[in-house]
């Protein structure tokens, strides 16, 4: 179950996830984005109110520590 509190993290990892788009091919990124990208843009955001999608963008913003990103997008 996913919470607006779980949001500002989501939105960060959804926008990591379309900027590997310009970074992989599409079948490699396809591969490891896909169905999490489908997941999160098709099914979960779309439960939430759109004043609770820009509450969370702007929290995500505000506070980057809230964020949780997978290891590859640490450093190497």
């Amino acid at each position: 179950m996913i919470t607006a509190r779980k949001l500002p993290a989501l939105l960060s990892f959804l926008s990591f996830i379309r900027t590997q788009r310009q970074a992989l091919t599409e079948a490699d990124w396809t591969t490891k984005f896909g169905r999490v990208h489908g997941r999160i843009a098709d099914q979960i955001l779309p439960r939430f109110s759109e004043a609770e999608i820009d509450e969370a963008r702007q929290a995500a913003a505000a506070d980057p520590r809230l964020i949780y990103l997978p290891p590859e997008a640490g450093a190497p």
